[in-house]
């Protein structure tokens, strides 16, 4: 995706893999050693896989740093998988690892950054895990990955929950939303983020969850399969406004579907 443009188009790379030399890809390397592309030294008899990368556009510069930096990891992985022990390309892999490392180490809106940030598994239009890089990174980048959302039911009034997002939340801060959502941890549950999410956000301990759905939202600031769950629980007395929420307030569906309406 060419982030940079205010209606975001879509963007082809093509990857190919062929052998660098003639070791056979598993084989026992020897002692000798020679430098790679990247300047890391290399057994001389290690299967090497050179990257080759085409660009539908005629155009380079429309792949912006993001995306080139997430293809070429997506494309060494493929080579290790292959039992290829190095690479080679024609892009610095150094420098966009570089880059990763950099905007991972910035932290969202005015939240604080943790020293290790959590990790985010990116996946296919299948929900299927490819691989696993910083959530800064990933959310920054609109990268699709995977998330939860949660519609809230009061028990006993039959409700809706909505809240107000804290001013400093980094996401719809300030706006008055009708789910709990967040981003599924890498190798985590989905069922078990939307527990962790609903204990974060509103302070709950305990309530009934069931998925409902499953789908690919895709737009210019979020990319990602979200998972959407309903629990319903004793929200009104035991739900807490915390430091992602700045307000609680219960509707009933009539009153809910009035306000969606205006």
């Amino acid at each position: 995706t060419n982030e940079q443009a205010g209606n975001p188009n879509e963007v082809i790379l093509v990857g190919r893999i062929a052998p660098a030399n003639k070791a056979t890809p598993k084989a026992k390397s020897s002692k000798s050693k020679t430098a790679s592309a990247g300047g890391n030294e290399v057994d001389e008899d290690s299967p090497i896989a050179e990257i080759q990368l085409d660009f539908v556009q005629e155009d380079q510069e429309d792949v912006s740093q993001a995306c080139l930096a997430v293809f070429l990891l997506l494309l060494q992985a493929c080579c290790f998988t292959l039992g290829y022990t190095e690479t080679k390309s024609p892009i610095n892999g150094e420098n966009l690892l570089a880059f990763i490392q950099e905007e991972s180490s910035q932290p969202l809106g005015s939240s604080s950054s943790p020293e290790e940030p959590e990790l985010s598994d990116i996946v296919a239009d299948n929900g299927m895990s490819i691989l696993r890089l910083p959530r800064p990174f990933v959310l920054r980048h609109a990268i699709l990955h995977r998330c939860i959302t949660i519609l809230c039911i009061d028990s006993s009034t039959k409700n809706f929950l909505l809240f107000r997002r804290a001013a400093s939340s980094w996401r719809s801060s300030g706006l008055l939303d009708m789910f709990i959502a967040g981003s599924v941890q890498s190798t985590e549950d989905s069922t078990l983020s939307a527990m962790r999410e609903l204990s974060e956000e509103l302070g709950m301990s305990s309530a009934k969850i069931r998925k409902i759905d499953r789908c690919v939202l895709r737009s210019r600031r979020v990319n990602t399969v979200v998972e959407s769950f309903v629990s319903i629980g004793d929200f009104q007395g035991n739900a807490k406004v915390t430091d992602e929420i700045s307000s609680i307030e219960y509707m009933p569906k009539s009153q809910l579907v009035e306000f969606l309406e205006k």
